[in-house]
């Protein structure tokens, strides 16, 4: 996946009850820049892969089933094959983002009484992991309800 991608998905309440779970649509790869930066890093990699003599193989021998009916190992092959097999590592962001639905306390807007305190205030992915980035979070959360108390 792009360290940064231009893709954006959405959270939305399935209902009003709270057990409820909520309708997340990741929308992977729907930027076009997303698509081809994997095409670009995926092509590298066959190429590595296939053109290293040591392990004398190639990546695909046989076509995907789903992405059969085009041109075998072709740039639209390769984009099919992409968003087969393409899923998250559960790093999401933003489905709270600051400014949008919480303020620079960390406040939900319009709910009294509760914070958001996590990677979903992040408006966008770090260029890292987002461990670091939501340890920071949860510092600065911390400060914001003492300073409350």
């Amino acid at each position: 996946m792009p360290g940064r991608p231009k893709s954006f998905g959405n959270l939305t309440l399935a209902s009003r009850n709270p057990d409820d779970n909520p309708i997340m649509d990741p929308q992977y790869l729907t930027h076009p820049d997303d698509l081809e930066a994997m095409l670009f890093g995926f092509k590298k990699f066959v190429d590595l892969y296939e053109n290293t003599a040591a392990l004398n193989t190639t990546f695909f021998p046989n076509p995907v089933p789903g992405c059969d009916n085009l041109v075998f190992k072709s740039d639209d092959y390769y984009r099919c094959v992409i968003r087969m097999f393409s899923f998250t590592l559960y790093h999401h962001v933003g489905t709270c983002a600051l400014g949008k639905v919480v303020d620079s306390k960390l406040k939900v807007k319009g709910i009294d009484g509760l914070r958001v305190i996590d990677a979903s205030v992040m408006p966008r992915l770090p260029n890292g992991n987002t461990q670091a980035a939501t340890i920071m979070i949860a510092e600065k959360g911390s400060d914001l309800i003492i300073a409350d108390m």
